[in-house]
């Protein structure tokens, strides 16, 4: 399914848009988008922990 302003659906990976702080965001909100799981590529990805 398509949707305009949407990243589509996770492959893998748990997707979640969160504030700096590290909350949990309601849909529709502006967001950071981070992502936890298997990454094919590990080198493109940072951890933050």
């Amino acid at each position: 399914m398509r949707k305009a302003g949407s990243v589509g659906v996770a492959a893998g990976l748990e997707i979640a848009i969160m504030t700096e702080m590290g909350n949990l965001l309601p849909v529709g909100e502006v967001g950071e988008v981070v992502t936890q799981g298997y990454a094919n590529n590990p080198g493109e990805f940072v951890s933050r922990n």
